[in-house]
Parts: C-alpha cells; structure tokens; sequence
C-alpha cells in the first residue's frame, strides 16, 4: 500500500514536469516550422503534446518508482503500476464527485425560468394575510429567493405568489413572515429537478411544519394553522 501512495505521489509529479517539458517543446518545435496560429493552433497542439507527454512521465515515473521500491518481478510491477493507476483514477473521480456536489446547478441552464406558484389559507374563521405586510421567500441550501405576492390573482381569504426557482435541491423551505418576524415554515415536497408534468397539478393543503420568530423561546412549532399548497410552472 505504501508503494503504492508512494507511485501515485510521485507519478503525479513526472506528470507535471513531462507535461511542462512536452509543452514547451511542442511550442518551440511550431515556432521553428512557421506553424500557424490561427484560432490559438499553436497553443492547441502545444497542449495536446503536453498532455502525451504528461501521461507517458507518468506512467513511466510510476514504473520506475515501484521497480525502485523493490518489486520481486516484471508481472509484480506491472501489477502494482495498474494499482497506482487505478488509485489515481479514483482519487480524480472523487475529486470531480466532490466538486459536482459542492457546486449549484441551475434547474435550467439555458432554458426558461421555473415558478413555484402557491396559494396560502388562514386558520378556520381567520383573517386573511395582508400581503401589504407579509414578506414570502423561498429557502434553500443553494440561495435564497425572494417571492412575491400576485396581486391579481388573489382570492380572499386565500392569498396566492410565486417564486422563481433556480438550483437543483431537494431541500425547499416555503417561509411567510408576519410583521413582527414571526415566520410559518413549509417544507415543500418537491425532488431536485421539479419540472415532472405530475408537479404542475395542485399539491394537497398542508400545514405549517414550524414556526420561528422573536417571540419564541423554543424551536418547537407554536402556530400550524396556516396552510400551503403548490404546483411547479415551467
């Protein structure tokens, strides 16, 4: 196992300095035969060199390093060799996993925008929310996005809005705030990528899964009256 991490290591050094020595005389070798540049040719093929050259040092300096460790044989060398590669290969694989993870990807890249649209009830007998002074935002662990009420779509006691949603996720938090801060929170039960035609119909009426603000002494839900339901507009 040490050979091993020892022939990564040190493969992915020859890597480097094959791939800088490859380069550098692929775009000297262009200069010397008048290659054109047109459209960054010489940069192209100076890349490409480099990259041959950066896979051979590698698999070269990985060779000579497992021989220099004390391999028994040809075939335990060669063995240990495909080892190492196949570690490099997993350690880049989770390299780029780890990277696709961390990184925000729109519901849409270039296609049109995606409105959550929502309709929020008061309790039985309550008044209904005054979308002069209740704030609606959409949650997430990519952003968070304001929403905005749909003045004319607005049926008392029943107030309706729309968000935009941006990012591939599957954690939604519906939240309205009263004016005093107090906010209800809905957990909205959508998958990453919401676009799926059964989205577009009126989800059930759904309580309040929690309730936050300055009046609280406790994350425990306080008020579950109000309720949401939803649909996903493309």
């Amino acid at each position: 196992m040490i050979t091993i991490l020892i022939a990564i290591v040190l493969g992915l050094v020859g890597a480097a300095i094959s791939f800088f020595l490859g380069a550098a005389a692929a775009s000297v070798i262009a200069g010397a035969t008048h290659m054109s540049n047109m459209e960054g040719a010489r940069g192209y093929f100076a890349v490409a060199a480099g990259l041959i050259t950066g896979l051979i040092g590698m698999i070269v300096t990985m060779a000579v390093t497992v021989r220099w460790r004390g391999a028994a044989s040809f075939t335990a060398g060669l063995g240990i060799t495909f080892a190492s590669l196949c570690g490099m290969v997993l350690v880049a694989a989770a390299g780029l996993g780890i990277y696709w993870l961390s990184t925000p990807h729109p519901i849409h890249r270039n296609g049109p925008p995606v409105y959550l649209k929502f309709q929020i009830a008061p309790p039985p007998g309550g008044r209904a929310l005054d979308i002069s002074t209740w704030e609606v935002e959409l949650d997430t662990d990519r952003n968070v996005a304001p929403g905005y009420w749909d003045r004319d779509a607005q049926s008392p006691p029943i107030a309706s809005g729309r968000v935009e949603m941006y990012f591939r996720t599957s954690q939604r938090l519906l939240v309205i705030k009263a004016p005093d801060r107090e906010a209800r929170i809905f957990r909205l039960k959508l998958p990453a990528d919401p676009t799926a035609a059964r989205f577009r119909q009126w989800s059930e009426w759904r309580k309040a899964d929690s309730a936050d603000g300055p009046n609280q002494s406790s994350p425990a839900p306080r008020d579950q009256d109000y309720e949401v339901r939803y649909l996903v507009e493309p």
